[in-house]
């Protein structure tokens, strides 16, 4: 990630910013082998916006899933927390990276924000790299021969020729 600034008011602008704004919220962890990763429930109802009951969290995160094809082991893993008194709860963990898919890809007004900025920072981008092409100083180089057009040619403006 780049020296990107995010303030506190400010808007979403660029997928270094989305990656921000979920390390800002605190909830990116580090694994037992030392990888960062985002508990899945935090991510959809802190980050995306999602307004889920408890019971429909673990439906919620599979649908995400599924949606980006994201792999175990590789974008999420998955651990078993004890609770008290209940059955063990399956616990998602996603890498940072799916994390960003998951908040660009929310059909919540966050993730809807997320897309737009970050469409808009690139579409700002292309207009920059496009206005600050080179200019030479250099004439522009002859045509070849074989694309000259010949040097006397009546052409009428009805046919071509």
């Amino acid at each position: 990630m780049n020296n990107t600034v995010l303030t506190k008011n400010s808007t979403i602008t660029s997928l270094d910013q989305a990656e921000l704004k979920i390390r800002r919220a605190g909830i990116i962890r580090l694994n037992p082998e030392g990888h960062e990763q985002v508990e899945g429930e935090e991510l959809l109802q802190t980050i995306c916006g999602f307004n889920l009951e408890s019971k429909t969290v673990a439906q919620a995160i599979k649908r995400q899933i599924a949606k980006h094809e994201f792999c175990e082991g590789k974008d999420f893993t998955t651990s078993m927390l004890q609770s008290s008194g209940g059955r063990p709860r399956r616990v998602y963990h996603f890498s940072v990276n799916a994390a960003n898919h998951v908040l660009l890809s929310a059909m919540t007004q966050e993730g809807k924000q997320a897309r737009q900025e970050a469409i808009d920072e690139k579409r700002k981008q292309q207009l920059t790299d496009a206005l600050n092409i080179p200019q030479s100083s250099e004439k522009p180089s002859p045509l070849p021969k074989h694309w000259a057009l010949p040097a006397t040619r009546n052409c009428s403006p009805l046919t071509g020729y």
